[in-house]
């Protein structure tokens, strides 16, 4: 009989079950030593019934975290092995962090010959430097057909470097184009350059940002920290390399009323009553509005053992997504993204790995004590007791 069914007519008349129903039938089912089918069932029918799911999902939620009984049911020197291979375990962890503290000092030594590269690049891009006829020798697949291109075109002498490059590839990012508003477009016209400083241990990055004289704010160039857990934290079962500690942004000097993270509204109220009646006056109403630049303020990393509200982890996702793509995807590939090419390869590649390192950079991951199965169920006689013979038929 279905565990509904079993539970609804115990007393010959068939109504609505209630989670405690539900859980004494499938506790009588289970206790008479149910079959691997037998649970299936009961799976089953309790899909079908959505109130009772639900309710066993509420009260299952608080069992978040117990342990699932393996331990418990494995014999003493069973358990004894078990911690054995744990401190092995913590072992492997540390040799992996020296792994990933030698793959950091690589990635220090070859971003240091990278940076003439990308020096050299800034120029190009802003028209400080025309590259020769060498250096243009590309061919794109697409451009087979194409003529080489020996002479400027009349009227293209004024044009300096490649315009608004910066602006172009970044709205070409879906990452990071979300966070402009129109309100950045004229903002971001007037940036010169991105690139990407790293500490010489390799515990932070700074990704700072250069622009040209503007009427927005003084400022030549603006900054953002990230600081990098380069080890493990005491006792952890996992490590899968570095994950971000904090981040700090800085402080823009905006021009007077240029300030875009901010929204201006001014109003005209006229007295009514009393003897200033008919006079006017204007109030100016200041009010945070969404802005790129908002970047340069970035969310706080709770303390360790503060809780962290929804609204404000999506904040931090969204701020390390936004490092991840720029540190390593937008600065390092950028004309990639001025032409749009990158898109291409982003869909070739795939997004789902980039998610699953961002969320071990937020320091997520899988959960070090693996042997708390909340789905695990012991074998019935406990551990080591003899198994029902598979038969194929």
């Amino acid at each position: 009989m279905p565990v509904a069914a079993e539970a609804g007519e115990a007393d010959g008349v068939e109504h609505e079950v209630s989670i405690d129903e539900a859980a004494a039938a499938i506790a009588a089912r289970a206790s008479a030593g149910g079959s691997a089918a037998d649970y299936s069932t009961m799976a089953a029918d309790l899909a079908k019934n959505p109130a009772v799911l639900a309710a066993l999902q509420a009260q299952l939620g608080g069992l978040e975290g117990l342990s699932s009984g393996l331990m418990e049911s494995l014999p003493a020197s069973v358990k004894r092995r078990v911690k054995a291979l744990k401190k092995m375990q913590l072992e492997q962890v540390t040799l992996e962090a020296q792994y990933q503290q030698e793959l950091n000092l690589l990635d220090l030594k070859y971003d240091a010959l990278k940076k003439p590269v990308f020096a050299k690049r800034s120029t190009i891009i802003s028209g400080g430097y025309e590259p020769t006829e060498e250096e243009c020798d590309y061919a794109d697949e697409e451009d087979e057909d194409e003529e080489p291109i020996t002479e400027v075109e009349e009227g293209e002498d004024d044009i300096k470097g490649i315009p608004q490059f910066w602006l172009q590839a970044f709205q070409n990012c879906p990452v990071i184009e979300e966070a402009i508003e129109d309100h950045d477009v004229e903002v971001l016209r007037s940036l010169t350059d991105v690139h990407i400083d790293y500490s010489s241990d390799g515990k932070s990055f700074q990704i700072v940002f250069d622009f040209e004289e503007n009427e927005f704010f003084t400022d030549a160039s603006l900054s953002k920290t990230y600081h990098i857990n380069l080890e493990p934290a005491e006792g952890d079962l996992i490590f899968d390399g570095p994950s971000y500690a904090s981040s700090d942004g800085c402080t823009i000097n905006w021009n007077k009323d240029m300030d875009v993270t901010h929204k201006v509204t001014k109003k005209t109220q006229r007295k009514k009553k009393g003897p200033a009646a008919g006079k006017t006056r204007t109030v100016t109403r200041v009010d945070p509005q969404p802005s790129f630049f908002r970047f340069f303020d970035p969310p706080k990393q709770p303390e360790d053992d503060e809780e962290m509200e929804e609204e404000h982890e999506a904040a931090l996702f969204q701020d390390y997504e936004m490092a991840d793509f720029l540190k390593d995807k937008v600065v390092p590939r950028a004309v990639l993204w001025f032409t749009g090419e990158a898109l291409d390869y982003e869909d070739e590649m795939g997004d789902e790995e980039d998610e699953d390192d961002l969320a071990h950079m937020m320091g997520g991951g899988d959960d070090d004590d693996d042997d708390e199965d909340p789905d695990y169920v012991p074998p019935a006689g406990g551990f080591g007791a003899e198994q029902p013979e598979c038969k194929q038929s």
